[in-house]
């Protein structure tokens, strides 16, 4: 998986001007999760609150003004592995996808301190 759209740490300066979603800590499954990207994103009603759907909603956004999208998360959520690593995988694949000529960009943030398990849960997935 490339995670080149995700970003570790956030500076006040990247945020400005910017729709910012964030996501608390402690998230601890798919279910938790769903419900915090739907508060956070705003999402439409017709989130169907399963991988596709997300992905779906990542890479539209016509519902948001800004351009920029930046997805903040508190923590690497403390999810089972399977669920982390297809999140990730959603997130890396909806990140990249965004053309630097589109109506939006989205960037993912992690907190410095979630570089080494991020990358344990990137090699889970190969």
């Amino acid at each position: 998986m490339d995670t080149s759209g995700f970003t570790f740490g956030l500076s006040e300066d990247a945020a400005s001007g910017a729709f910012v979603a964030r996501l608390p800590q402690g998230i601890a499954n798919r279910e938790q999760l769903f419900d915090s990207l739907q508060q956070a994103l705003i999402l439409p009603g017709y989130f169907g609150r399963n991988w596709d759907a997300l992905s779906d909603c990542l890479r539209d956004f016509h519902w948001v003004e800004e351009r920029r999208i930046i997805l903040v998360h508190d923590d690497l959520p403390p999810m089972p592995e399977t669920v982390l690593s297809t999140y990730l995988g959603v997130l890396a694949d909806a990140a990249r996808d965004w053309e630097p000529e589109e109506d939006h960009e989205l960037r993912v943030v992690f907190p410095e301190a979630s570089v080494p398990r991020s990358r344990l849960v990137l090699c889970y997935e190969a």
